[in-house]
């Protein structure tokens, strides 16, 4: 039946037909415009359902409520849609009109831009600085090539400085008691060889219990490894080949032949879960990162995840998609490490670093390497280095959520393994050429290094404990009450650096 109304003097229809045209017509207004890629972040986070312990039910409880949104964005057009689960959202590329739609939606807590973030970019000039050569050198300082080429030193000097590991075995450190095994740390950066020899341990089982891509580039092509390689050797390198530094350095500083060294890890025993996010690009959405963290917590079951993002957007709102997961993620078990960023110290610090329930990492200065490399002047001017100072380029202050960085590691700088194949362009000696190994640094060096640290609390407090794991916030408490006060404001050290030796008797004892 057709009912005819007149409206202001203007006839109008009504009835299904009718309906259905104006229905077809709204529609068509939202599906109209260029299309913006965005997360929809729902209101209920469902806390109380653990991506892990209740994964299969909060799965169910959160698509249901994703099921509706998902197909209005869908029937307007909506594309690229990827539903998460530690996340309760989805990512689409949808229009203004069906973005400020969903904003409405009463079981939407908001609709964000799926920001970018940078793979710790770097211009030439910075570059030119780092790599900056002296005219003349002082005598090299006591200790930075081994006396005996035999005996390599054990690098990254964080090792040292972290109370961690020592040549000398009668010395206190954490590696005497735990090494990591057992526990499962995961990182997401770009790509790099889960095949290299340094990632196999003596007996010849592989570091990376898994490696995935999700950057939607080729995985073998070419791409930088340098946070990758980085990220994975402050957490779990073997330590087992020997590297000559002076392959390695500029040649206006060169070192005399047999300046050995091997690199080793924090957490060496750990398994790794490696996510390349980045792949052949500099710049990554959030949704990509989403998928990563997802994949971490629901498929390997991991226990901590580290997340050198290089710059944190801005505004730290509370609502960020990657905060967001992290929470569940943490919720679940899962103990996150974020780096504040590398932007100096006052007021710097961005999400996800800000969140209360990652750990923010900071970067303090280990000067070994530049005795080495003659970095910075360090070999025109000096014939000794000092450590433990705030690196200028750690991000610190009072952060938007009232907060300053929860521990400080060293950043500033080590060496990391990489690999010469000329399709990681990342992995270059202090001369530009391809090289298995090659310096690191910034508080992307910082946070996989606490990472590490916290896989050995993680095992120390399994061991004494009839195999229960810590909680997170448990884990957090410990590296932070046994840090090294360095004297250094709170808005810069947070509880100051981390002690991994202190840390891992604290956890077997309480």
């Amino acid at each position: 039946m057709l009912v005819v109304a007149t409206v202001t003097g203007v006839l109008a229809a009504t009835g299904p037909n009718a309906m259905a045209a104006n229905a077809a017509a709204a529609d068509q207004a939202l599906a109209s415009g260029s299309k913006q890629s965005v997360i929809v972040v729902l209101r209920n986070q469902h806390p109380e359902l653990s991506p892990k312990a209740q994964r299969n039910q909060r799965k169910q409880t959160v698509g249901q409520e994703q099921a509706p949104l998902v197909d209005q964005a869908k029937q307007v057009g909506a594309q690229n849609v990827k539903a998460f689960d530690v996340l309760n959202g989805f990512s689409a590329k949808v229009t203004d009109a069906e973005a400020g739609k969903l904003a409405t939606d009463p079981n939407v807590a908001a609709v964000v831009p799926d920001r970018t973030r940078a793979v710790k970019p770097l211009d030439a000039g910075q570059k030119q600085q780092i790599q900056a050569q002296a005219a003349a050198d002082q005598p090299l300082a006591a200790g930075a090539c081994p006396t005996d080429p035999a005996k390599p030193i054990l690098e990254p000097e964080a090792l040292q400085t972290t109370h961690t590991a020592f040549t000398n075995p009668s010395l206190p450190q954490a590696q005497n008691i735990v090494d990591g095994k057992g526990v499962s740390v995961a990182w997401i950066a770009d790509g790099l060889d889960p095949n290299n020899p340094d990632f196999i341990r003596a007996d010849g089982s592989h570091v990376f219990t898994d490696y995935q891509d999700f950057s939607g580039t080729d995985p073998n092509g070419p791409q930088s490894g340098e946070e990758a390689f980085g990220d994975a050797s402050s957490i779990a390198a073997q330590g087992r080949v020997t590297y000559d530094l002076s392959n390695v350095v500029a040649a206006a500083h060169p070192l005399p032949k047999g300046c050995n060294v091997t690199v080793r890890g924090i957490a060496p025993g750990a398994s790794l879960v490696g996510l390349n996010v980045f792949g052949s690009a500099e710049l990554v959405t959030n949704s990509i990162i989403l998928q990563a963290i997802d994949y971490a917590v629901n498929n390997d079951n991991v226990d901590v995840i580290n997340e050198s993002l290089g710059g944190n957007p801005f505004p730290a709102d509370g609502v960020d998609p990657v905060a967001l997961a992290n929470d569940a993620a943490v919720a679940a078990g899962v103990t996150v490490v974020a780096s504040t960023g590398d932007a100096g110290p006052s007021g710097t610090i961005g999400t996800p670093a800000v969140d209360p329930h990652v750990i923010s990492a900071g970067s303090v200065t280990n000067y070994r390497l530049y005795a080495q490399t003659g970095e910075r002047g360090a070999r025109t001017f000096a014939k000794t280095w000092a450590n433990d100072n705030m690196s200028s380029l750690s991000s610190g202050g009072i952060d938007d959520l009232g907060r300053v960085p929860d521990l400080v590691a060293p950043g500033e700088s080590g060496w990391s393994v990489c690999d010469a194949d000329p399709r990681f362009a990342g992995c270059t000696d202090e001369q530009g050429r391809p090289s298995n190994i090659r310096t690191f640094g910034g508080t992307s060096e910082a946070s996989p290094f606490i990472a590490g640290g916290a896989a050995l609390v993680i095992e120390a407090y399994k061991n004494t404990h009839n195999g229960a794991r810590p909680s997170p916030q448990l884990v957090k408490q410990i590296l932070t009450s046994t840090a090294a006060d360095l004297g250094h404001p709170a808005y810069e050290q947070g509880a100051g650096e981390m002690n991994t030796y202190a840390a891992v008797r604290a956890a077997m004892s309480i």
